[in-house]
């Protein structure tokens, strides 16, 4: 769990850095132009692109966290969990996720000798 606490903030912290990215180029193009006709076509432009990549940041971003759900039903089929098999089925993974949660309870079950 910890691994995928720690690959989920830096994956977030990726995003972070691209909205920083963003707001300084919006500022520069706010003192680049004088003329306020201009600059107003010139950040309609830049918005756009900006949308356009945090669109495909976050797609990358959502593949890499699939692709880390995926590594982590691999693991768990191989160690014989049962209800464990590599799928994007929604409602299996939530079965999965829930599943989980029930073992790590029983994890933390004091067991009387």
């Amino acid at each position: 769990m910890e691994i995928q606490h720690v690959t989920e903030k830096h994956l977030y912290q990726q995003r972070l850095q691209l909205i920083n990215k963003q707001k300084m180029e919006l500022q520069d193009l706010l003192k680049q132009f004088p003329d306020e006709e201009i600059r107003q076509r010139q950040r309609v432009v830049l918005q756009q692109k900006h949308k356009d990549e945090m669109k495909a940041t976050d797609m990358k971003l959502v593949l890499q966290l699939d692709q880390k759900v995926s590594d982590q039903q691999v693991v768990l089929e191989k160690a014989g969990v049962p209800g464990f098999f590599v799928t994007n089925n929604p409602l299996d993974v939530k079965v999965q996720m829930y599943l989980l949660d029930f073992i790590l309870r029983l994890s933390k079950m004091k067991i009387p000798p």
